[in-house]
């Protein structure tokens, strides 16, 4: 069984420039994203058990990105991965999106990255 990790969604017409972005950040191969008819146009993956999607909206511009997983023995490594890919979509999508971007953490992931940055406020509290 899987489960969301993250989504994100955004409105952007996507250029192929803004592709070319999207593409480098995510790994994912991005196809025809003209093509109405094409629901999830881009494909990858973030660890070899979390898959990651561009997809379509019903609305006209709007696109989301969705990490999924197992939803049992997710490892911290693919955590990590995850809430790694997440930042750099936090810090490329403003460029991209022309406006209402939102994200979803799910509650998982949320909370190991809450752990995860008060296990490193205390390891530099250390030093």
């Amino acid at each position: 069984m899987s489960a969301e990790l993250f989504t994100v969604t955004f409105v952007s017409p996507l250029t192929r420039v803004q592709l070319e972005k999207l593409a480098g950040v995510t790994g994912m191969r991005i196809g025809d994203v003209d093509n109405p008819y094409k629901d999830t146009p881009g494909k990858g993956r973030i660890t070899g058990s979390v898959s990651i999607f561009l997809g379509r909206e019903q609305q006209e511009g709007r696109w989301h990105i969705r990490a999924v997983g197992p939803t049992s023995d997710l490892k911290d490594a693919d955590v990590s991965a995850v809430a790694d890919m997440l930042h750099r979509l936090e810090e490329l999508l403003p460029r991209i999106a022309t406006h209402g971007l939102e994200i979803f953490r799910s509650p998982s992931l949320a909370q190991w990255e809450a752990l995860s940055h008060a296990a490193a406020s205390v390891a530099s509290a250390r030093l």
